[in-house]
């Protein structure tokens, strides 16, 4: 405001500073004209009665001597003009209004010297001789006795106090146009502030946001037609805005639903845009990711230079590629990459955006189906080779020797019936993964499942003289299928007896943990090593694969407890020690009475 309010000062003061000098400029003009006009007028009239006398004082010469001083006293007794007569000395022949006798040589006045050099001279001075202001015109005339000067003045003070009184006039005249034109410009300023003021107000507003500001000038036309375009220009804007707001939700809710990262980069590679999918995969805020360049934000050759060459490629590239994180955690995984340019806006900048899906997933599963393929051909050649090279030596006549044919038909029997096992594990992982148990789910005492579990098991533990002991508290109800829930115990309390020595001791039971019950096996045998404990329920996958086949398992004994678990709602896990024993869990929901 107070910007505003000098600027209007400055320009007041230069307005008024540009008046005053035009009517400076007006009534000098003014009255240099009248004084012109006035001593013009003087001038012609004294020029005009100098020539008069000067015919008549040549006319007089002609006629007989002249009496110079007579002749001017004559001349000049009917009005205020005086008369002089001087000869080219200087020396004053003759004069109207003072005695000749009493006067001063006349050779240094100015009208009399340009009179002898032009024939003619002109003054405007103080007389010495009156004692106030006179005209003078000087005209040289040439007589029989030698070139004379005939000098006629007349006093100017009237001129001068009519011109003064002109003035004066011109002045007050001129003062009051001054007072009269300010107070209109002032008038005028007020008229045109007011509106411009609310004018400048709706800009100000307009400039600050508010895009329901109007304007509603009506004067002058000018500035209500400036006011309409600025109200037609705020609805315009702000039906812009409302689009260009819409369009940015739209975009960040696009964005935010996304389950794919997406990265948008500059020109320079700096990261100006990211969604949270990308904060989850990469493990960086979206605070982190802003303005730094993509090799900082997601360090990774790969992508590095995936990202040099869309921008100087054609437009869309696809690529796969392994990331390790390690920024809030370690994670490995395998992303799948889309980028394509964005069209260059009215900045001329390329961008590019990056569209990221993680297939760690999907990679995952290929390389399990890859490993269950190559685990349950490794599994099922075993057998096979076996009952064939069995098969190939009774054929060559081991047949006909009784007690190797018996053995051999045995070793058979086994290894068929290890097939057999193996497909029937295959086909019940198969009906876990179809989830196919909603008409066999019953409410399930979890104490009558160990139970059962137990008494599966306790001939051959007994015969490894492995102790069993069944832990079971308050009644445990759960919902299910009771047939594979003891299935699932049966598979651990297996494990725990062919991994324990003799003497060993297994504990089964159950425990309430809020809304779920922790079914538990623990043992004392040889434990699991820590870089096993992660894909023990993976298919086929043995810790010691020797001894698996010894004992007669399948290697997909735990692989179905996962899955058991899982088609009931929970889970399954194991904490061990080499040497130490395991424990496995299953968590399963309880039943809600």
């Amino acid at each position: 405001m107070i910007f505003q309010r000098s600027n209007l000062i400055r320009g007041f003061l230069f307005y008024l500073l540009i008046l005053i000098l035009i009517v400076a400029v007006f009534v000098f003009g003014i009255v240099r004209f009248f004084s012109a006009s006035i001593f013009g007028q003087v001038e012609y009239e004294l020029r005009d009665s100098a020539l008069m006398l000067k015919g008549l004082m040549v006319l007089s010469e002609k006629q007989g001597s002249l009496d110079y001083d007579a002749f001017c006293k004559e001349a000049g007794k009917n009005g205020h003009t005086r008369i002089t007569i001087i000869n080219a000395d200087g020396r004053v022949l003759g004069d109207s209004h003072a005695e000749i006798s009493s006067m001063n040589n006349h050779g240094d006045r100015p009208e009399f010297i340009q009179s002898l050099r032009v024939g003619e001279g002109f003054s405007i001075r103080h007389s010495a001789s009156v004692g106030y202001r006179l005209m003078y015109l000087a005209l040289l005339v040439k007589g029989g006795t030698g070139n004379l000067v005939l000098r006629i003045s007349r006093p100017v003070n009237a001129v001068d106090q009519v011109i003064a009184g002109a003035n004066r006039t011109v002045l007050f005249i001129s003062l009051l146009f001054l007072v009269l034109a300010l107070v209109a410009a002032v008038r005028t300023g007020q008229w045109i502030r007011r509106p411009l003021r609310r004018l400048v107000d709706v800009a100000s507003r307009l400039e600050a946001g508010d895009l329901d500001a109007r304007s509603a000038v009506g004067y002058p036309e000018e500035f209500r037609v400036l006011g309409h375009t600025m109200n037609a220009m705020a609805k315009s804007l702000a039906g812009r805005m409302e689009t260009v707001r819409r369009q940015r939700d739209e975009y960040q809710s696009v964005l935010s639903g996304m389950s794919e990262a997406v990265i948008v980069l500059d020109e320079k590679l700096q990261v100006v845009e990211s969604n949270p999918a990308a904060e989850r995969i990469f493990l960086r805020s979206r605070k982190e990711m802003l303005s730094r360049p993509l090799l900082n934000a997601v360090r990774n050759l790969h992508l590095q230079e995936f990202a040099e060459g869309l921008l100087a490629g054609p437009g869309a590239m696809s690529a796969e590629f392994p990331l390790s994180v390690t920024t809030g955690g370690e994670r490995d995984l395998y992303l799948q990459v889309h980028g394509a340019l964005i069209p260059r806006g009215e900045s001329g900048q390329a961008r590019a955006v990056l569209v990221f899906t993680d297939i760690t997933g999907i990679k995952r599963s290929e390389q399990v189906r890859k490993d269950f393929v190559s685990n349950v051909s490794h599994e099922l050649k075993t057998p096979i080779t076996s009952i064939k090279g069995f098969v190939e030596t009774l054929l060559d006549g081991a047949a006909e020797d009784r007690e190797i044919l018996e053995r051999f038909l045995g070793i058979i029997a086994r290894q068929a019936d290890n097939m057999h096992a193996i497909i029937e594990d295959l086909l019940q992982l198969s009906r876990l993964d179809e989830q196919s148990l909603s008409l066999e789910e019953s409410p399930v005492n979890v104490e009558t499942v160990l139970r059962n579990a137990l008494e599966r098991v306790r001939e051959i533990a007994r015969s490894r003289d492995i102790r069993l002991e069944l832990r079971a508290g308050e009644a445990c109800m759960v919902r299910g299928n009771q047939g594979l829930l003891e299935q699932a115990v049966f598979n651990l309390l297996d494990n725990a007896v062919k991994y324990s020595g003799s003497g060993g001791e297994i504990v089964v039971g159950v425990q309430r943990k809020g809304a779920v019950a922790e079914v538990f096996v623990r043992d004392q045998g040889v434990g699991i090593p820590p870089e096993d404990l992660p894909r023990v329920f993976e298919r086929f996958y043995r810790v010691d694969k020797a001894r698996s086949r010894e004992t007669g398992g399948t290697g997909l004994g735990l692989a179905i407890v996962k899955h058991i678990a899982l088609v009931h709602g929970g889970g399954v896990s194991v904490e061990s020690s080499p040497g130490m024993g395991s424990e496995f869990t299953i968590t399963l929901p309880q039943e809600q009475v």
